[in-house]
């Protein structure tokens, strides 16, 4: 079907080893590469104009506009899962892929306590009791520290309410030698981080942009979801809903660095047949966007001028209620896919499944 007139899009590919999906990975195991299948199945529930489909919780799923800091968060505060494990995998602004970066919730005081991502210990979370200077006096920090100076080149990271130093963090020069309560920074913290919740940590995760996934020591409970946010929960960024352990952060997909090559494999999606007041049938429609990898060296071959700069396209799918589609596209490092499902002739429609499949291969 025709994809508007401005937004037709032509490529041109050479030698090209596949045709559908299957033949995609066994090209890339015959050469021996590394492969990750980044798989997303999330069903959306009621439809309207351009809407992305999420994953299984009732809040609104945020985007990060740009790298920030985020934090881990146990919504209306449960004391029973303090020191709990959180696992996340997350994607930097430039596609480099981290794994399984390991926070520990602190929800002991009743309410939601957010801890920044890659926080290894409930204990690491403390308050500022008071500033002098560059030293920051906390009131019960304790990493059963044996010698001065042993937290040099850790960070203290902000979190606290929206007047506080949430999203900044201080390069730690030194600390007292037993029960470090005071530490030294590489700058001066301003007023407001008096009597703030921090952190203190010895990786400093700010460059958090895509969470791929996230998944718990235990099951979150009964209106107690466990969420990665930014302070205060104001915005979500992934969930793991009630009763579950494992969870997104919706169907927005990031691509990796230039050191994989990224294909989107394989889209499908179901939705109940439905029909109009005059019994037509109703056509669902799924837009894709997402930027195709640069064609350098393709088009002006006498010259050997590079043409096909990376740029974003839309692809428009109209489909009944089934849509198959292998397109086995190669996507340019560290751009987002983007899958929209849209109502037609006014009609909303319900219960719409999105799977699709990325693959993901270490060059």
């Amino acid at each position: 079907m025709a994809i508007g007139t401005t937004k037709s899009h032509v490529r041109i590919e050479e030698n090209r080893h596949w045709e559908d999906y299957q033949s995609l990975k066994q090209h890339w195991s015959k050469a021996a590469k590394r492969q990750i299948e980044y798989i997303f199945n999330g069903q959306q529930t009621s439809t309207n104009g351009a809407a992305e489909v999420l994953a299984g919780h009732g809040g609104t799923i945020a985007f990060l506009g740009a790298n920030d800091i985020v934090y881990i968060a146990v919504e209306i505060g449960d004391a029973t899962q303090t020191g709990k494990s959180v696992w996340i995998d997350y994607v930097s602004s430039t596609g480099v892929l981290y794994e399984a970066v390991e926070t520990k919730i602190d929800s002991g005081t009743g309410a939601d306590t957010e801890v920044p991502i890659g926080c290894e210990s409930g204990t690491y979370v403390d308050t500022v009791a008071s500033i002098s200077g560059d030293a920051l006096t906390m009131t019960g920090l304790d990493l059963s520290a044996g010698t001065a100076n042993d937290l040099a080149g850790w960070y203290v990271v902000g979190s606290g309410d929206a007047t506080h130093q949430e999203g900044t963090y201080l390069t730690i020069l030194s600390n007292t030698a037993a029960n470090p309560t005071v530490i030294t920074c590489t700058t001066t913290p301003g007023a407001n981080w008096d009597d703030d919740n921090v952190s203190v940590q010895e990786s400093l995760n700010n460059d958090v942009f895509r969470i791929r996934r996230m998944y718990s020591e235990v099951e979150a409970v009964a209106t107690k979801a466990i969420t990665v946010c930014d302070n205060d929960a104001t915005n979500l960024y992934a969930v793991i809903a009630d009763t579950n352990s494992y969870g997104s952060a919706g169907s927005r997909y990031f691509s990796l660095s230039s050191l994989y090559r990224c294909f989107l494999g394989h889209i499908h999606l179901e939705a109940p047949h439905s029909f109009g007041a005059d019994t037509d049938d109703l056509n669902y429609v799924l837009t894709i966007t997402f930027t195709p990898k640069s064609q350098a060296n393709v088009g002006n071959i006498t010259s050997g001028t590079k043409d096909g700069a990376a740029s974003d396209i839309t692809f428009t799918k109209e489909f009944i209620d089934v849509l198959d589609w292998q397109p086995c596209i190669e996507l340019e490092p560290a751009t987002d896919v983007i899958f929209k499902i849209h109502k037609t002739q006014d009609q909303e429609h319900s219960e719409v499944t999105l799977d699709y499949t990325i693959l993901e291969v270490l060059i």
